[in-house]
């Protein structure tokens, strides 16, 4: 290719001059590859550098976003309108990838004892306690077999929340 690709970056908790920068350092590496694929080392830079490139720390302050000082770059969108909705959207992100993190790590079972993925476990909704799916059908079964589905309840012992 003799140019390098179009694009747009549109960002939540990042401010324009930030994006702007994100963009130049695009097209620098762009232009170091003129003629090469760029998009997956736009794609590496992104996941691997941005925190870098833009002196990141453990901090982000979440603004509305103000107009850009100087020359805009239009391929450059901040949209936070809203610094307490972006917050929830982060914490949702948060909270989404935590799941998905201990879906492929490996927990055992306290009711059987095996270990299995995460995957594999019932989230109670109730507490914060899981088990293995098979348990927890078997329990339901149990328990609707013999009436008593209004004790269908975490079953450790300290604990007794409500499944929901």
């Amino acid at each position: 290719a003799e140019a390098p690709p179009e694009f747009h970056m549109s960002c939540e908790w990042l401010n324009s001059e930030e994006l702007m920068l994100l963009c130049a350092e695009l097209d620098a590496r762009a232009k170091e590859l003129l003629g090469s694929p760029v998009v997956f080392v736009w794609a590496d830079l992104l996941k691997s550098e941005t925190a870098s490139l833009l002196r990141l720390q453990d901090e982000i302050t979440l603004s509305i976003t103000p107009e850009p000082t100087g020359e805009a770059d239009v391929r450059a969108v901040a949209s936070s309108s809203d610094p307490m909705a972006t917050l929830m959207l982060l914490l949702e992100y948060d909270q989404h990838m935590e799941i998905e993190l201990w879906k492929h790590q490996v927990h055992t079972c306290e009711i059987c004892f095996s270990e299995k993925a995460g995957s594999q476990f019932a989230h109670l909704g109730g507490c914060s306690h899981s088990f293995c799916r098979d348990c927890m059908a078997e329990m339901a079964r149990l328990h609707v077999s013999e009436g008593s589905i209004v004790e269908l309840k975490c079953p450790r012992p300290d604990c007794r929340a409500e499944i929901r």
